[in-house]
Protein backbone atom coordinates (compact mmCIF):
# COMPACT_ATOMS: atom_id res chain seq x y z
CA UNK A 1 0.00 0.00 0.00
CA UNK A 2 0.97 3.70 -0.61
CA UNK A 3 1.44 5.65 2.66
CA UNK A 4 3.31 8.53 1.69
CA UNK A 5 1.31 11.18 -0.21
CA UNK A 6 4.21 12.32 -2.87
CA UNK A 7 4.08 8.19 -3.77
CA UNK A 8 0.81 8.39 -4.62
CA UNK A 9 0.90 12.02 -6.54
CA UNK A 10 3.61 10.79 -8.96
CA UNK A 11 1.90 7.41 -9.10
CA UNK A 12 -1.09 8.78 -10.31
CA UNK A 13 0.23 11.97 -12.22
CA UNK A 14 2.43 8.90 -13.91
CA UNK A 15 -1.08 6.94 -14.62
CA UNK A 16 -2.53 10.04 -15.87
CA UNK A 17 0.09 10.78 -18.18
CA UNK A 18 0.21 7.17 -19.27
CA UNK A 19 -3.95 7.67 -19.60
CA UNK A 20 -3.35 10.61 -22.03
CA UNK A 21 -0.74 9.14 -23.98
CA UNK A 22 -3.45 5.95 -24.92
CA UNK A 23 -6.11 8.68 -25.34
CA UNK A 24 -3.54 10.46 -28.20
CA UNK A 25 -3.00 6.72 -29.71
CA UNK A 26 -6.34 6.63 -30.15
CA UNK A 27 -7.30 10.05 -31.28
CA UNK A 28 -4.17 9.47 -33.84
CA UNK A 29 -5.45 6.09 -34.67
CA UNK A 30 -8.44 7.61 -35.63
CA UNK A 31 -7.30 10.54 -37.54
CA UNK A 32 -4.85 7.77 -39.60
CA UNK A 33 -8.38 6.26 -39.87
CA UNK A 34 -10.33 9.40 -41.20
CA UNK A 35 -7.19 10.44 -43.25
CA UNK A 36 -6.97 6.75 -45.04
CA UNK A 37 -10.69 6.89 -45.41
CA UNK A 38 -11.04 10.84 -47.29
CA UNK A 39 -7.77 9.93 -49.57
CA UNK A 40 -9.46 6.40 -50.34
CA UNK A 41 -12.91 7.89 -51.33
CA UNK A 42 -11.31 10.73 -53.36
CA UNK A 43 -9.28 7.92 -55.13
CA UNK A 44 -12.78 6.10 -56.24
CA UNK A 45 -13.78 9.45 -56.65
CA UNK A 46 -11.05 10.04 -59.17
CA UNK A 47 -11.22 6.71 -60.78
CA UNK A 48 -15.46 7.27 -61.41
CA UNK A 49 -14.31 10.76 -62.90
CA UNK A 50 -11.81 9.24 -65.38
CA UNK A 51 -13.97 6.30 -66.48
CA UNK A 52 -16.93 8.71 -67.01
CA UNK A 53 -14.56 11.01 -69.31
CA UNK A 54 -12.49 7.81 -71.02
CA UNK A 55 -16.48 6.35 -72.23
CA UNK A 56 -17.23 9.75 -72.92
CA UNK A 57 -14.31 10.13 -74.97
CA UNK A 58 -14.85 6.70 -76.47
CA UNK A 59 -18.22 7.68 -77.94
CA UNK A 60 -17.34 11.32 -78.77
CA UNK A 61 -14.82 9.80 -81.17
CA UNK A 62 -17.45 7.58 -82.27
CA UNK A 63 -19.87 10.43 -82.68
CA UNK A 64 -17.34 13.04 -84.55
CA UNK A 65 -16.73 10.06 -87.41
CA UNK A 66 -21.06 9.61 -88.03
CA UNK A 67 -20.52 13.85 -88.36
CA UNK A 68 -18.10 13.67 -91.26
CA UNK A 69 -19.69 11.34 -92.85
CA UNK A 70 -23.52 13.56 -92.62
CA UNK A 71 -21.55 16.64 -93.79
CA UNK A 72 -19.99 14.60 -96.61
CA UNK A 73 -21.89 16.27 -99.79
CA UNK A 74 -20.62 13.02 -102.01
CA UNK A 75 -22.04 10.52 -99.52
CA UNK A 76 -24.92 12.60 -99.55
CA UNK A 77 -25.67 13.06 -103.28
CA UNK A 78 -24.88 9.35 -103.89
CA UNK A 79 -28.24 7.80 -101.46
CA UNK A 80 -29.70 11.08 -103.16
CA UNK A 81 -29.34 9.33 -106.36
CA UNK A 82 -30.47 5.85 -105.67
CA UNK A 83 -33.21 3.61 -107.53
CA UNK A 84 -35.88 3.69 -105.56
CA UNK A 85 -37.23 0.57 -107.28
CA UNK A 86 -34.35 -1.49 -107.33
CA UNK A 87 -34.44 -4.55 -105.48
CA UNK A 88 -30.77 -4.94 -104.90
CA UNK A 89 -27.87 -3.49 -103.44
CA UNK A 90 -27.34 0.06 -105.57
CA UNK A 91 -23.26 0.76 -104.73
CA UNK A 92 -23.01 -3.39 -105.64
CA UNK A 93 -24.39 -2.75 -109.24
CA UNK A 94 -21.75 0.37 -109.58
CA UNK A 95 -18.96 -0.76 -107.92
CA UNK A 96 -16.87 2.40 -109.41
CA UNK A 97 -18.82 4.81 -107.39
CA UNK A 98 -18.75 1.94 -104.32
CA UNK A 99 -14.99 1.71 -104.19
CA UNK A 100 -15.15 5.68 -104.48
CA UNK A 101 -17.34 6.12 -101.64
CA UNK A 102 -15.45 2.99 -99.54
CA UNK A 103 -11.98 5.41 -99.97
CA UNK A 104 -14.08 8.99 -98.69
CA UNK A 105 -15.03 6.42 -95.76
CA UNK A 106 -11.52 5.44 -94.88
CA UNK A 107 -10.50 8.98 -95.21
CA UNK A 108 -12.97 10.09 -92.78
CA UNK A 109 -11.67 7.18 -90.71
CA UNK A 110 -8.07 8.18 -90.59
CA UNK A 111 -5.08 6.38 -90.67
CA UNK A 112 -4.99 4.51 -87.51
CA UNK A 113 -8.74 3.20 -87.89
CA UNK A 114 -10.38 5.33 -85.28
CA UNK A 115 -13.77 2.77 -85.07
CA UNK A 116 -14.32 -0.59 -86.76
CA UNK A 117 -16.92 -0.16 -88.97
CA UNK A 118 -18.75 2.60 -90.59
CA UNK A 119 -21.84 1.90 -92.39
CA UNK A 120 -24.57 3.78 -94.39
CA UNK A 121 -27.88 2.31 -95.45
CA UNK A 122 -31.41 3.27 -96.24
CA UNK A 123 -34.59 1.15 -96.30
CA UNK A 124 -34.01 0.16 -99.88
CA UNK A 125 -31.52 -2.20 -99.03
CA UNK A 126 -28.68 0.24 -100.59
CA UNK A 127 -25.69 -0.32 -98.36
CA UNK A 128 -22.01 1.12 -98.30
CA UNK A 129 -19.39 0.29 -95.99
CA UNK A 130 -15.71 0.57 -94.62
CA UNK A 131 -13.68 -1.20 -91.61
CA UNK A 132 -11.59 -3.63 -90.77
CA UNK A 133 -14.37 -6.29 -89.33
CA UNK A 134 -15.05 -8.50 -92.58
CA UNK A 135 -18.39 -8.68 -93.51
CA UNK A 136 -20.92 -11.64 -94.30
CA UNK A 137 -22.98 -10.40 -97.29
CA UNK A 138 -25.78 -12.85 -96.53
CA UNK A 139 -26.22 -11.60 -93.29
CA UNK A 140 -25.71 -8.25 -94.34
CA UNK A 141 -28.48 -9.03 -96.87
CA UNK A 142 -30.54 -10.65 -93.94
CA UNK A 143 -29.68 -7.14 -91.46
CA UNK A 144 -30.83 -4.84 -93.91
CA UNK A 145 -34.18 -6.75 -94.15
CA UNK A 146 -35.18 -6.87 -90.67
CA UNK A 147 -33.72 -3.58 -89.30
CA UNK A 148 -36.32 -0.80 -88.76
CA UNK A 149 -34.31 1.77 -90.28
CA UNK A 150 -37.32 4.36 -90.90
CA UNK A 151 -38.05 3.87 -87.08
CA UNK A 152 -34.38 4.62 -86.10
CA UNK A 153 -34.97 7.52 -88.20
CA UNK A 154 -37.66 8.76 -87.26
CA UNK A 155 -36.65 7.73 -83.14
CA UNK A 156 -33.30 10.38 -84.21
CA UNK A 157 -35.30 13.01 -85.37
CA UNK A 158 -37.40 13.01 -82.06
CA UNK A 159 -34.67 13.69 -79.54
CA UNK A 160 -34.31 17.03 -78.57
CA UNK A 161 -30.52 18.04 -78.93
CA UNK A 162 -28.29 15.60 -79.54
CA UNK A 163 -30.07 14.07 -82.67
CA UNK A 164 -28.26 11.04 -82.34
CA UNK A 165 -28.65 7.53 -80.48
CA UNK A 166 -26.13 4.89 -79.09
CA UNK A 167 -27.13 1.22 -79.21
CA UNK A 168 -25.76 -1.91 -77.55
CA UNK A 169 -26.31 -5.00 -79.72
CA UNK A 170 -24.95 -8.34 -81.03
CA UNK A 171 -23.12 -7.52 -84.49
CA UNK A 172 -25.80 -8.39 -87.03
CA UNK A 173 -23.46 -7.67 -90.14
CA UNK A 174 -21.16 -10.56 -89.65
CA UNK A 175 -21.71 -14.07 -88.17
CA UNK A 176 -20.29 -13.55 -84.40
CA UNK A 177 -21.61 -13.41 -81.02
CA UNK A 178 -19.44 -10.38 -79.75
CA UNK A 179 -21.44 -7.48 -79.05
CA UNK A 180 -20.77 -4.11 -80.62
CA UNK A 181 -21.50 -0.21 -79.81
CA UNK A 182 -23.12 2.00 -82.62
CA UNK A 183 -23.31 5.53 -82.73
CA UNK A 184 -26.24 6.58 -85.19
CA UNK A 185 -27.27 9.23 -86.98
CA UNK A 186 -29.48 10.48 -89.80
CA UNK A 187 -28.03 11.01 -93.09
CA UNK A 188 -29.84 14.56 -94.15
CA UNK A 189 -29.64 16.99 -96.21
CA UNK A 190 -29.47 20.43 -95.22
CA UNK A 191 -30.91 21.57 -97.74
CA UNK A 192 -34.56 20.39 -98.02
CA UNK A 193 -34.54 18.41 -94.48
CA UNK A 194 -34.93 15.33 -95.79
CA UNK A 195 -33.61 12.20 -94.65
CA UNK A 196 -31.47 9.62 -97.14
CA UNK A 197 -30.31 6.86 -95.18
CA UNK A 198 -28.79 5.96 -91.57
CA UNK A 199 -25.38 6.34 -90.31
CA UNK A 200 -23.72 3.47 -88.39
CA UNK A 201 -20.33 3.97 -86.68
CA UNK A 202 -19.33 0.41 -84.95
CA UNK A 203 -17.23 -0.01 -82.21
CA UNK A 204 -16.82 -3.92 -80.65
CA UNK A 205 -18.02 -3.93 -77.00
CA UNK A 206 -14.83 -5.19 -75.70
CA UNK A 207 -13.03 -2.14 -76.69
CA UNK A 208 -15.06 -0.36 -74.20
CA UNK A 209 -14.41 -2.48 -71.96
CA UNK A 210 -10.56 -2.54 -71.42
CA UNK A 211 -11.55 1.28 -70.08
CA UNK A 212 -12.76 -0.46 -66.62
CA UNK A 213 -9.69 -2.87 -66.48
CA UNK A 214 -8.12 -1.38 -62.90
CA UNK A 215 -5.21 -2.54 -60.75
CA UNK A 216 -7.71 -2.18 -58.05
CA UNK A 217 -9.96 -5.83 -58.21
CA UNK A 218 -11.98 -4.61 -55.30
CA UNK A 219 -13.92 -1.93 -56.32
CA UNK A 220 -17.20 -2.77 -58.47
CA UNK A 221 -17.74 -1.32 -61.57
CA UNK A 222 -20.77 -0.86 -63.40
CA UNK A 223 -21.94 1.38 -66.29
CA UNK A 224 -25.16 2.37 -67.12
CA UNK A 225 -26.65 4.29 -70.39
CA UNK A 226 -29.15 7.66 -70.51
CA UNK A 227 -32.03 5.51 -69.63
CA UNK A 228 -30.54 3.94 -66.71
CA UNK A 229 -29.65 0.43 -68.25
CA UNK A 230 -26.88 -2.03 -67.05
CA UNK A 231 -24.47 -1.76 -70.01
CA UNK A 232 -21.22 -3.12 -68.04
CA UNK A 233 -20.53 -5.12 -64.57
CA UNK A 234 -17.51 -6.02 -63.41
CA UNK A 235 -19.33 -8.81 -60.87
CA UNK A 236 -22.04 -11.04 -61.52
CA UNK A 237 -25.32 -9.10 -62.85
CA UNK A 238 -27.35 -11.16 -60.15
CA UNK A 239 -24.82 -9.46 -56.95
CA UNK A 240 -27.23 -7.97 -54.99
CA UNK A 241 -25.10 -4.98 -55.65
CA UNK A 242 -27.23 -4.32 -58.71
CA UNK A 243 -29.85 -3.04 -56.19
CA UNK A 244 -28.01 -0.53 -55.01
CA UNK A 245 -27.87 0.40 -58.82
CA UNK A 246 -31.92 1.57 -58.47
CA UNK A 247 -31.24 3.96 -55.95
CA UNK A 248 -29.26 6.02 -57.56
CA UNK A 249 -31.66 9.22 -58.85
CA UNK A 250 -31.14 9.43 -62.61
CA UNK A 251 -30.82 13.60 -61.98
CA UNK A 252 -28.19 14.00 -59.74
CA UNK A 253 -25.22 14.88 -61.95
CA UNK A 254 -21.55 15.31 -60.88
CA UNK A 255 -20.01 13.04 -58.11
CA UNK A 256 -21.50 11.92 -55.02
CA UNK A 257 -21.09 9.14 -52.54
CA UNK A 258 -23.65 7.10 -51.11
CA UNK A 259 -23.87 4.77 -48.29
CA UNK A 260 -26.25 1.74 -48.15
CA UNK A 261 -26.81 -1.12 -46.40
CA UNK A 262 -27.56 -3.81 -49.23
CA UNK A 263 -29.61 -6.49 -47.03
CA UNK A 264 -27.08 -7.78 -44.67
CA UNK A 265 -24.59 -7.08 -46.85
CA UNK A 266 -21.62 -4.35 -45.78
CA UNK A 267 -21.83 -1.25 -46.06
CA UNK A 268 -20.55 -0.07 -49.45
CA UNK A 269 -19.10 3.32 -50.89
CA UNK A 270 -20.83 4.27 -54.04
CA UNK A 271 -19.71 6.80 -56.45
CA UNK A 272 -20.82 7.66 -59.42
CA UNK A 273 -20.40 10.18 -62.07
CA UNK A 274 -22.77 11.33 -65.32
CA UNK A 275 -21.09 12.19 -68.65
CA UNK A 276 -21.85 15.60 -70.01
CA UNK A 277 -22.49 14.14 -73.53
CA UNK A 278 -24.32 10.97 -73.69
CA UNK A 279 -25.51 11.00 -70.30
CA UNK A 280 -23.70 7.55 -69.50
CA UNK A 281 -23.39 6.65 -65.90
CA UNK A 282 -20.21 5.41 -64.29
CA UNK A 283 -20.64 3.93 -60.82
CA UNK A 284 -17.72 2.70 -58.72
CA UNK A 285 -19.01 0.11 -55.60
CA UNK A 286 -15.88 -0.71 -52.41
CA UNK A 287 -17.25 -2.39 -49.46
CA UNK A 288 -15.92 -0.02 -46.12
CA UNK A 289 -13.85 -2.95 -45.21
CA UNK A 290 -11.74 -2.96 -48.55
CA UNK A 291 -11.99 0.73 -48.51
CA UNK A 292 -9.76 0.60 -45.13
CA UNK A 293 -7.72 -2.77 -45.83
CA UNK A 294 -4.32 -0.81 -45.30
CA UNK A 295 -5.40 0.32 -41.96
CA UNK A 296 -5.20 -3.69 -40.77
CA UNK A 297 -1.76 -4.10 -39.77
CA UNK A 298 -1.55 -0.40 -38.96
CA UNK A 299 -4.54 -1.50 -36.19
CA UNK A 300 -2.73 -4.77 -34.75
CA UNK A 301 0.55 -2.63 -34.04
CA UNK A 302 -1.17 0.36 -32.43
CA UNK A 303 -3.59 -2.28 -30.28
CA UNK A 304 -0.52 -3.88 -29.32
CA UNK A 305 1.55 -1.15 -28.61
CA UNK A 306 -1.32 0.29 -26.06
CA UNK A 307 -0.93 -3.29 -24.26
CA UNK A 308 2.73 -3.72 -24.13
CA UNK A 309 2.94 0.51 -23.03
CA UNK A 310 0.74 -0.22 -20.02
CA UNK A 311 2.23 -3.24 -18.89
CA UNK A 312 5.81 -2.13 -18.67
CA UNK A 313 4.62 0.94 -16.83
CA UNK A 314 2.74 -0.31 -14.62
CA UNK A 315 5.64 -3.42 -13.63
CA UNK A 316 7.98 0.03 -13.58
CA UNK A 317 5.94 2.31 -11.16
CA UNK A 318 5.37 -0.25 -8.71
CA UNK A 319 8.68 -2.19 -8.45
CA UNK A 320 11.39 0.96 -9.44
CA UNK A 321 9.01 3.94 -7.94
CA UNK A 322 10.26 3.34 -4.19
CA UNK A 323 13.85 4.26 -5.45
CA UNK A 324 13.47 6.80 -7.61
CA UNK A 325 11.38 8.67 -5.15
CA UNK A 326 14.03 8.61 -2.14
CA UNK A 327 15.79 11.79 -3.70
CA UNK A 328 13.00 13.59 -4.25
CA UNK A 329 12.17 13.42 -0.39
CA UNK A 330 15.50 14.38 0.38
CA UNK A 331 14.97 17.70 -2.41
CA UNK A 332 11.70 18.25 -0.46
CA UNK A 333 13.56 18.39 3.09
CA UNK A 334 16.37 20.87 1.82
CA UNK A 335 14.10 22.67 -0.30
CA UNK A 336 11.58 24.00 2.95
CA UNK A 337 15.67 24.86 4.84
CA UNK A 338 16.07 27.24 1.96
CA UNK A 339 15.08 30.88 2.81
CA UNK A 340 16.03 34.69 1.79
CA UNK A 341 19.09 34.30 4.39
CA UNK A 342 19.92 30.78 3.10
CA UNK A 343 20.10 30.70 -0.39
CA UNK A 344 21.91 27.58 -0.12
CA UNK A 345 20.68 23.69 -1.42
CA UNK A 346 22.82 20.81 -1.01
CA UNK A 347 21.09 17.04 -0.89
CA UNK A 348 22.45 13.99 1.03
CA UNK A 349 24.02 12.24 -1.54
CA UNK A 350 25.53 9.22 0.03
CA UNK A 351 24.99 6.35 -3.00
CA UNK A 352 26.98 8.79 -4.85
CA UNK A 353 23.57 9.41 -7.98
CA UNK A 354 24.60 11.35 -10.65
CA UNK A 355 21.00 12.63 -11.09
CA UNK A 356 21.12 13.88 -7.30
CA UNK A 357 24.43 15.75 -8.09
CA UNK A 358 23.37 17.54 -11.23
CA UNK A 359 20.02 18.69 -9.09
CA UNK A 360 23.05 20.19 -6.81
CA UNK A 361 24.84 22.00 -9.23
CA UNK A 362 21.56 23.07 -11.11
CA UNK A 363 20.33 24.78 -7.70
CA UNK A 364 23.69 26.12 -6.95
CA UNK A 365 24.09 28.08 -10.50
CA UNK A 366 20.67 28.73 -9.89
CA UNK A 367 21.09 30.99 -6.88
CA UNK A 368 23.96 32.66 -8.15
CA UNK A 369 22.19 33.60 -11.18
CA UNK A 370 18.97 34.56 -9.64
CA UNK A 371 19.79 38.58 -9.38
CA UNK A 372 21.38 38.86 -12.62
CA UNK A 373 18.26 36.85 -14.04
CA UNK A 374 15.56 39.43 -12.92
CA UNK A 375 18.24 41.99 -14.22
CA UNK A 376 18.55 40.33 -17.50
CA UNK A 377 14.70 40.14 -17.68
CA UNK A 378 13.87 44.18 -17.24
CA UNK A 379 16.53 44.26 -20.08
CA UNK A 380 14.61 42.10 -22.24
CA UNK A 381 11.75 43.60 -21.78
CA UNK A 382 13.41 47.26 -22.46
CA UNK A 383 14.57 45.51 -25.95
CA UNK A 384 11.68 44.15 -26.60
CA UNK A 385 9.48 47.44 -26.64
CA UNK A 386 12.40 48.77 -28.45
CA UNK A 387 12.17 46.01 -31.58
CA UNK A 388 8.30 47.24 -31.60
CA UNK A 389 8.21 49.17 -35.42
CA UNK A 390 7.19 52.09 -34.89
CA UNK A 391 4.08 52.87 -37.64
CA UNK A 392 5.60 56.17 -38.71
CA UNK A 393 8.28 53.73 -40.27
CA UNK A 394 5.85 52.46 -42.80
CA UNK A 395 4.39 55.79 -43.35
CA UNK A 396 7.68 56.79 -44.32
CA UNK A 397 8.21 54.16 -46.32
CA UNK A 398 5.25 54.64 -48.56
CA UNK A 399 5.88 58.20 -48.64
CA UNK A 400 9.50 57.24 -49.75
CA UNK A 401 8.12 54.82 -52.43
CA UNK A 402 5.31 57.42 -53.47
CA UNK A 403 8.35 59.78 -54.00
CA UNK A 404 10.47 57.29 -56.13
CA UNK A 405 6.56 56.69 -58.30
CA UNK A 406 6.52 60.32 -58.54
CA UNK A 407 10.28 60.85 -60.41
CA UNK A 408 9.56 57.53 -62.62
CA UNK A 409 6.33 59.63 -63.79
CA UNK A 410 4.18 56.62 -62.38
CA UNK A 411 1.13 57.98 -61.25
CA UNK A 412 0.11 54.74 -59.89
CA UNK A 413 2.43 53.91 -57.49
CA UNK A 414 1.86 57.47 -55.64
CA UNK A 415 -1.89 56.42 -55.72
CA UNK A 416 -1.07 53.36 -54.28
CA UNK A 417 0.70 54.09 -51.70
CA UNK A 418 -1.21 57.21 -50.67
CA UNK A 419 -4.36 54.80 -50.48
CA UNK A 420 -2.51 52.35 -48.46
CA UNK A 421 -1.09 54.01 -46.31
CA UNK A 422 -4.62 55.82 -45.28
CA UNK A 423 -5.95 52.10 -44.48
CA UNK A 424 -2.70 51.57 -42.52
CA UNK A 425 -3.03 54.48 -40.19
CA UNK A 426 -7.17 54.09 -39.74
CA UNK A 427 -6.82 50.13 -39.18
CA UNK A 428 -3.72 50.37 -36.89
CA UNK A 429 -6.21 53.19 -34.56
CA UNK A 430 -7.16 51.19 -31.86
CA UNK A 431 -8.14 54.32 -29.63
CA UNK A 432 -11.44 54.09 -30.97
CA UNK A 433 -13.79 51.26 -31.41
CA UNK A 434 -16.46 52.83 -33.83
CA UNK A 435 -15.96 54.74 -36.62
CA UNK A 436 -18.36 56.91 -38.98
CA UNK A 437 -20.05 55.49 -41.53
CA UNK A 438 -19.10 57.45 -44.64
CA UNK A 439 -15.60 56.21 -43.11
CA UNK A 440 -15.89 53.09 -43.04
CA UNK A 441 -17.39 53.39 -46.66
CA UNK A 442 -14.05 55.56 -47.56
CA UNK A 443 -12.14 52.86 -46.17
CA UNK A 444 -14.00 50.68 -48.48
CA UNK A 445 -13.23 52.38 -51.29
CA UNK A 446 -9.59 52.57 -51.13
CA UNK A 447 -9.68 48.78 -50.39
CA UNK A 448 -11.05 48.15 -53.31
CA UNK A 449 -9.25 50.58 -55.59
CA UNK A 450 -6.32 48.25 -54.24
CA UNK A 451 -7.93 45.10 -55.55
CA UNK A 452 -8.73 46.83 -58.47
CA UNK A 453 -5.36 46.87 -59.28
CA UNK A 454 -4.55 43.82 -58.02
CA UNK A 455 -6.47 41.87 -60.36
CA UNK A 456 -5.22 44.41 -63.09
CA UNK A 457 -8.54 46.29 -63.49
CA UNK A 458 -11.12 43.24 -64.07
CA UNK A 459 -12.78 43.98 -60.54
CA UNK A 460 -15.57 46.58 -61.32
CA UNK A 461 -17.20 48.76 -58.38
CA UNK A 462 -19.56 51.26 -57.77
CA UNK A 463 -20.37 53.43 -54.53
CA UNK A 464 -23.69 55.16 -53.80
CA UNK A 465 -23.74 57.21 -50.11
CA UNK A 466 -26.39 59.10 -48.94
CA UNK A 467 -24.97 62.79 -47.11
CA UNK A 468 -27.69 61.85 -44.27
CA UNK A 469 -24.80 58.99 -43.33
CA UNK A 470 -22.61 61.41 -41.27
CA UNK A 471 -23.97 60.73 -37.97
CA UNK A 472 -24.02 56.66 -38.12
CA UNK A 473 -21.61 55.25 -35.98
CA UNK A 474 -20.71 51.69 -36.78
CA UNK A 475 -18.16 49.09 -35.42
CA UNK A 476 -15.05 49.99 -36.89
CA UNK A 477 -13.48 47.93 -40.03
CA UNK A 478 -16.98 45.92 -39.98
CA UNK A 479 -17.85 47.23 -44.02
CA UNK A 480 -15.10 45.55 -45.62
CA UNK A 481 -15.36 42.43 -44.38
CA UNK A 482 -18.27 41.96 -46.49
CA UNK A 483 -16.56 43.19 -49.14
CA UNK A 484 -13.80 40.82 -48.89
CA UNK A 485 -16.62 38.29 -48.68
CA UNK A 486 -16.89 38.58 -52.14
CA UNK A 487 -13.45 37.61 -53.10
CA UNK A 488 -12.84 34.90 -50.83
CA UNK A 489 -15.96 33.07 -51.46
CA UNK A 490 -18.70 35.10 -53.80
CA UNK A 491 -15.93 35.58 -57.23
CA UNK A 492 -14.08 31.75 -56.00
CA UNK A 493 -15.32 30.36 -59.26
CA UNK A 494 -16.41 32.59 -61.33
CA UNK A 495 -15.18 34.41 -64.82
CA UNK A 496 -13.66 38.24 -65.02
CA UNK A 497 -15.63 40.80 -64.57
CA UNK A 498 -16.09 40.92 -60.95
CA UNK A 499 -18.36 43.65 -60.45
CA UNK A 500 -19.25 45.15 -56.65
CA UNK A 501 -21.87 47.79 -56.05
CA UNK A 502 -22.08 49.24 -52.64
CA UNK A 503 -25.18 51.85 -51.54
CA UNK A 504 -25.47 53.25 -48.47
CA UNK A 505 -28.63 55.51 -48.10
CA UNK A 506 -31.18 57.14 -44.81
CA UNK A 507 -34.43 57.11 -45.21
CA UNK A 508 -37.15 58.41 -42.43
CA UNK A 509 -37.04 55.11 -40.31
CA UNK A 510 -33.25 54.36 -40.64
CA UNK A 511 -30.19 54.23 -42.75
CA UNK A 512 -29.07 50.98 -44.79
CA UNK A 513 -26.43 49.76 -46.22
CA UNK A 514 -26.08 47.25 -49.12
CA UNK A 515 -23.12 45.34 -50.69
CA UNK A 516 -24.07 43.37 -54.03
CA UNK A 517 -21.50 41.22 -56.15
CA UNK A 518 -22.06 38.97 -59.54
CA UNK A 519 -20.42 36.11 -58.02
CA UNK A 520 -21.76 32.73 -57.15
CA UNK A 521 -24.05 33.13 -54.86
CA UNK A 522 -25.13 31.04 -51.56
CA UNK A 523 -27.67 27.99 -51.56
CA UNK A 524 -30.35 28.50 -48.82
CA UNK A 525 -28.61 25.62 -46.57
CA UNK A 526 -25.75 27.63 -46.46
CA UNK A 527 -27.43 31.05 -45.61
CA UNK A 528 -29.51 29.43 -43.12
CA UNK A 529 -25.78 27.62 -41.34
CA UNK A 530 -24.73 31.51 -41.32
CA UNK A 531 -27.87 32.85 -39.63
CA UNK A 532 -27.66 29.95 -36.80
CA UNK A 533 -24.16 30.39 -36.52
CA UNK A 534 -25.10 34.14 -35.51
CA UNK A 535 -27.80 33.36 -33.56
CA UNK A 536 -25.58 30.97 -31.25
CA UNK A 537 -22.87 34.08 -30.99
CA UNK A 538 -25.34 36.33 -29.93
CA UNK A 539 -26.82 34.41 -27.43
CA UNK A 540 -23.69 32.54 -25.80
CA UNK A 541 -21.55 35.45 -24.60
CA UNK A 542 -18.28 32.72 -24.20
CA UNK A 543 -18.06 33.33 -27.84
CA UNK A 544 -17.71 36.96 -27.36
CA UNK A 545 -13.90 36.44 -26.90
CA UNK A 546 -13.12 35.23 -30.38
CA UNK A 547 -14.67 39.07 -31.57
CA UNK A 548 -11.81 41.36 -32.35
CA UNK A 549 -11.00 43.71 -34.97
CA UNK A 550 -9.20 42.76 -38.46
CA UNK A 551 -9.51 39.16 -39.85
CA UNK A 552 -13.09 38.90 -39.37
CA UNK A 553 -15.53 36.66 -40.93
CA UNK A 554 -19.28 37.32 -42.36
CA UNK A 555 -20.24 35.78 -39.09
CA UNK A 556 -18.71 37.84 -37.41
CA UNK A 557 -19.11 40.89 -38.65
CA UNK A 558 -23.31 40.44 -38.05
CA UNK A 559 -22.41 39.82 -34.82
CA UNK A 560 -20.49 42.83 -33.98
CA UNK A 561 -24.01 44.98 -35.17
CA UNK A 562 -26.53 42.77 -33.57
CA UNK A 563 -24.19 43.03 -30.43
CA UNK A 564 -23.94 47.01 -31.03
CA UNK A 565 -27.93 47.02 -31.18
CA UNK A 566 -30.16 44.36 -30.90
CA UNK A 567 -32.44 46.49 -33.52
CA UNK A 568 -29.35 46.45 -36.41
CA UNK A 569 -31.01 43.89 -38.99
CA UNK A 570 -29.43 42.39 -41.72
CA UNK A 571 -30.18 40.34 -44.45
CA UNK A 572 -28.74 38.03 -47.06
CA UNK A 573 -29.97 36.73 -50.31
CA UNK A 574 -29.09 35.83 -53.77
CA UNK A 575 -29.59 38.53 -56.32
CA UNK A 576 -32.31 37.55 -59.35
CA UNK A 577 -29.53 38.14 -61.82
CA UNK A 578 -26.81 36.16 -60.06
CA UNK A 579 -24.75 37.12 -57.08
CA UNK A 580 -25.50 38.03 -53.51
CA UNK A 581 -26.52 40.85 -51.41
CA UNK A 582 -26.20 41.55 -47.87
CA UNK A 583 -28.18 44.32 -46.41
CA UNK A 584 -27.37 46.12 -43.10
CA UNK A 585 -29.86 48.26 -41.37
CA UNK A 586 -31.32 50.25 -38.19
CA UNK A 587 -32.50 53.42 -36.80
CA UNK A 588 -30.48 56.76 -37.25
CA UNK A 589 -30.79 56.89 -33.35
Amino acid sequence: MLKNKLEKTVIYTYLAILIVISVMIVVLYQYVRKSTRENAIDNQKEVTRQITDQVDTFLDNMDKIALQVMGNSIILESFQNTDKNAQNNYFDANPVLKAKLQSVLMKINGPGDVVEKICVYNDNMDYLSYGVLNEDNNKVKESLKQIPVNSIIEKIDQTKHSKRLVSIHDDYWRNSEEETVSVYRNLKSTTNGRNYGLIEVQRQKKELQKIFALENSSMNLFLLDSEGALIYSSGTKADTKLQLLKNLSLETAGISEKQKEAEGKEQQLITWNTGENFGWRAVVMQSEKSLLSSLGLFTKFMWGFIVLLTAANVIFLFVVIKKLLMPLKLLNKSVNEVSLNNLFLQIDNESQIDEVENINKAFRAMFERLNSSIENEIKSNFLALQAQMNPHFLYNTLAIISAVGIEDDNERIPVLCEKLSTMIRYSSSYEERMAKLPREIKYVEDYLCLMRERYDGKVEYEIETDGRLEDVLVPKISIQPLAENCFKHGFANNPFPWKIKIRGAATESGWYVEIEDNGCGMTREEIAAIEDRISQMVQNPVELSRLSIGGLGLVNTMVRFQMLDPKVYYRIQNHDMGGLVIRIGGDLN
